[in-house]
Formats: structure tokens, sequence, C-alpha cells
């Protein structure tokens, strides 16, 4: 018998067979319940219900997605980048950090990292106004504030009033 599954065409009967018995048994009549039009029927036939009141997702040709598991619709399109929404009006809007920040220099040794922010030398883990320094690299500076986490380059952002 080990013979015969180290032969590729015993091996590939058996899987022509398989597939025969999968065609029949499932794709088969969800093909059939589409060319009739009623996709009630198909979806039914996966699931296991009746499209006449029975205990399926698909009631009277509509589609209960309650029975399907999609209860909620995502409050945001879940394709698009999260931003936090900047309001206009009686509320402030959110500056980037770049508009407030100006970082004129880094300093990036072996177990010392620096950064010149504002006229004010930081390292990391130190606050600058309503922002945290989380890193530094060479030519740039990474912070966390209201608008999540920023980068700022050296001679970008605002420069500090003197």
């Amino acid at each position: 018998m080990k013979k015969s599954f180290n032969n590729p065409i015993f091996v590939g009967v058996l899987a022509l067979v398989a597939l025969g018995v999968l065609f029949g048994n499932v794709v088969g009549p969800a093909l059939d319940s589409f060319s009739d039009g009623n996709v009630g029927d198909a979806l039914n036939s996966f699931v296991g219900g009746t499209d006449e009141g029975g205990s399926g997702p698909v009631r009277g040709g509509e589609i209960d997605l309650a029975a399907l598991g999609w209860v909620d619709e995502p409050q945001r399109d879940p394709f698009r980048p999260y931003a936090p929404r900047e309001t206009v009006g009686e509320e402030e809007r959110i500056p980037f950090a770049a508009e407030v920040l100006a970082v004129a220099a880094t300093l990036v040794e072996p177990g010392y990292k620096a950064a010149s922010i504002n006229g004010v030398t930081v390292a990391v883990g130190d606050r600058v106004m309503n922002y945290k320094v989380v890193a530094i690299e060479p030519g740039t500076v990474w912070v966390e504030g209201p608008r999540g986490k920023e980068s700022i380059n050296v001679g970008a952002g605002k420069r500090p009033n003197r």
C-alpha cells in the first residue's frame, strides 16, 4: 500500500476523486442556486437555512446581517488612515509638532543622544511643551503629542521667538 501512495498517478486519481466529491456536494448545489437568480438560496445552502422564514441569514429575500455576525457597522472607513479630527470653530485646531517646535540640531553618539528644540537641550524622555521626546536620530527628532507620534527634521519647523 505504501508503494501506491508514492505513485504520482495514484495520488492524482485520488485528488480528482476528492475534487469530484467536493464539487458534487458543495459547489454544484450553490451554482444551481446562483443560476436561478436567487442569491439567498445559495447563501442559505452554505450556512444551512431556508429562505421561507427559516433560521438562515436570508429571510424573504433580505439578508439578516445579525445572523451572519455583522451587527454593527464601523464608525469610520477602516481602509482610511486614522488621524485625529481637526475642529474649526469653538474648539482650537490641534497643531502639528513642526508648527510649534523647532529642531536646531541633533547629537547622536554611542551612549548619548541629545537635541536642541526651541533653544533647549533635551534627551529622550524629556518633555517640551505638550510633547514628549521619544527618539533622537541623526537629523530627526520623534515626539509624541496630541496628534500621536510625529517627526521633525533639523531646520524644519517653527523658528523660536528671540
